[in-house]
This record gives C-alpha cells, sequence and structure tokens, in this order.
C-alpha cells in the first residue's frame, strides 16, 4: 500500500481485487479504462517487484536497525 499510494495503509484491509489491482501495478499494469484486467505475466512482474522491496526493507533493517519510513 505504500509503495503504491506513498502513505500508510487504512484501518480497513483493501478487498482482494484492490489488492490484485496494487499487485499489477507495481508490474507496470496502468489499469485504464480499455485495459482489461491484468494477465498473469504483469502480476507475476508486480510479485517479483514486491519481492524485491521486502527483501531491501529486511536489508536495511538489518544493517541499520530502521527503514526511515
Amino acid at each position: 500500500y505504500i509503495m503504491i499510494y506513498k502513505k500508510p495503509p487504512p484501518q480497513d484491509p483493501p478487498t482482494l481485487n484492490h489488492l490484485l489491482k496494487m499487485i499489477a501495478r507495481l508490474g507496470g499494469f496502468l489499469g485504464r479504462k480499455h485495459d482489461g484486467d491484468q494477465g498473469p505475466i504483469v502480476m507475476w512482474k508486480g510479485l517479483r517487484n514486491l519481492h524485491d522491496y521486502i527483501k531491501a526493507r529486511e536489508v536495511f533493517t538489518h544493517a541499520f536497525g530502521h527503514t526511515y519510513g
């Protein structure tokens, strides 16, 4: 949520559909009206990018004890 919207997550968790769209955006999906639904390739890219962000946060936390955000 933070990577997409640049703000803390809301109190209520997002719906599954909204979560899938956020992962697709991490994979390069634009989500315009005529784009249709996200496909498996863009979802794979989004999950891979999400994994990279998580690993980077773990490394910074281990190295410095905090992540600056």
